[in-house]
């Protein structure tokens, strides 16, 4: 992928929802992505600006924009500018999703040591 100019996303069904753990990579190493666009398009809006989404089997969108991209080095480089930038301004998720796992982990083993105190008070009664 270092190498690719336009990474495009074809989606394997209809109604498919978007692959964003590959939007995502893509735009992590800089690469300007031409998709199709999904059932849950709605869900990723912080997208719109750093993907360029094509209607579902409109194939001559989809060529055209790799066209566009592959064929024009400024306007690529310029892409790849926005992208970065855009990727820079994206709120980092990870402290939140993080908080959120380590949270739902900390109440799960109260709930397990909770039930493993009941169970041993049962059995010495």
């Amino acid at each position: 992928m270092s190498k690719a100019k336009v990474v495009v996303n074809i989606h394997y069904y209809e109604g498919a929802l978007l692959e964003t753990t590959r939007i995502y990579e893509c735009l992590s190493q800089n690469k300007i992505i031409v998709s199709e666009e999904s059932a849950d398009m709605d869900e990723y809006s912080e997208l719109l600006p750093l993907v360029d989404f094509v209607p579902v089997n409109d194939i001559q969108a989809m060529v055209e924009k790799v066209e566009h991209w592959v064929s024009s080095d400024v306007a690529r480089k310029e892409r790849n500018n926005e992208i970065r930038k855009g990727c820079a301004d994206m709120p980092d998720m990870f402290p939140i999703i993080s908080e959120i796992v380590f949270g739902t982990i900390l109440s799960l083993m109260m709930i397990f040591i909770r039930l493993w105190d009941t169970s041993f008070s049962l059995i010495q009664i």
